[in-house]
C-alpha cells in the first residue's frame, strides 16, 4: 500500500504563503550551499505521483517550466470540467481517489500543497508522513500550513535536522487514533 508524504517549507509562526497567497518570501532567506537541496531529490526519486490543490497548481504553472513530467500529477479542484492540461488528473473527489490509488499499489505520493488541501487528507487520515523545514523568518500572517482541525492529531519525530542556514527540517510520521 502506497503513502502520502506531506513536504512542504514553512515560517517559524507556521504559514506557507503571505496572505495574498505568494511564495516569495521562500527566496528572502539566502542558502549558503547552493548544492543543498534539503532532501528533494531523494523525495522526488522516490514518489511516482504528485498531488496538489487548484491554488497550488496555478501558482506553480506561473513559475515556468512544468517541475514534473516524469510524475503522475493529480489536481484536487470543484470543477475539474474547467481545466484542461495533459500532464493532470483533475480530480473533485479526493478522499476516495486516493484511497483507491494507494491501495492499487501507487509507491509514494508527494503532496505539494497547499492548506486547504492538506488540511481536508489529515481530517481524513490520509497523510503518512510530513516532511516541514522550518525557514528562519516569522511572517506574522499568511495562510497556514493546516486550517480549520477540529482535533487534535499526535505525530513521533523520526528525524530532525538542522541546516548552516538555520533551516531546520522535521519529519514527522502520523500515528493512528
Amino acid at each position: 500500500m502506497g503513502e502520502i508524504i506531506l513536504y512542504i517549507a514553512s515560517s517559524l509562526d507556521g504559514f506557507i504563503a503571505s496572505e495574498d497567497g505568494s511564495v516569495d518570501w521562500l527566496e528572502s532567506v539566502e542558502e549558503p550551499d547552493p548544492e543543498e537541496d534539503y532532501g528533494y531529490q531523494e523525495l522526488f526519486e522516490r514518489v511516482d505521483t504528485v498531488l496538489m490543490g487548484r491554488k497550488t497548481y496555478e501558482q506553480i504553472l506561473g513559475f515556468g517550466e512544468w517541475p514534473y513530467e516524469s510524475k503522475r500529477c493529480i489536481v484536487f479542484t470543484r470543477e475539474p470540467l474547467a481545466y484542461s492540461d495533459e500532464r493532470v488528473e483533475f480530480v473533485d473527489e479526493p478522499a476516495a481517489f486516493l484511497r483507491n490509488l494507494l491501495d492499487d499499489g501507487s509507491a509514494a505520493t508527494w503532496l505539494v500543497g497547499g492548506s486547504e488541501t492538506a488540511s481536508y487528507l489529515l481530517k481524513e487520515g490520509l497523510i503518512r508522513h510530513m516532511i516541514i523545514t522550518m525557514l528562519p523568518i516569522v511572517l506574522g500572517g499568511g495562510i497556514h500550513l493546516f486550517q480549520g482541525l477540529e482535533r487534535e492529531f499526535r505525530l513521533k519525530l523520526l528525524e530532525m535536522k538542522s541546516y548552516p542556514n538555520s533551516f531546520i527540517q522535521l519529519h514527522y510520521e502520523l500515528l493512528k487514533g
